[in-house]
């Protein structure tokens, strides 16, 4: 859960102990398995990657961010949106904790080449 990644961060800064996250145990520069480092697996958590693509078409454009503790996904959509449109771009990526970086970077060579 979002409580537990947050009571690991706060232990291992407290105890002046690195940090190592993988989400399938394997990484290029070895960052996922650090010497005497704290493990956060994050295999089960929330994959976006066959679903993450948001096109902005039609989503109604914010002048804001959301500044309440409790924000809507359709406003987090908007506010997103906003931010890509301010960047000649109309699509936003999203990426949860237990993405496998390959999924996601195929999603997204699949909507730049307009692939089924």
């Amino acid at each position: 859960s979002v409580s537990d990644i947050t009571a690991s961060i706060t232990f291992a800064r407290e105890h002046g102990i690195g940090m190592s996250v993988k989400a399938t145990g394997h990484n290029y520069v070895g960052a996922s398995t650090d010497k005497d480092s704290l493990m956060l697996n994050m295999r089960r958590y929330t994959k976006y990657s066959s679903t993450s693509l948001l096109q902005c078409s039609g989503v109604t454009l914010r002048k804001t961010a959301p500044r309440k503790e409790r924000v809507t996904t359709e406003e987090l959509r908007s506010w997103a949106c906003t931010v890509a449109k301010s960047r000649n771009t109309n699509t936003v990526l999203r990426v949860g904790g237990g993405e496998i970086w390959d999924e996601v970077y195929r999603s997204v060579n699949m909507l730049n080449n307009n692939l089924p």
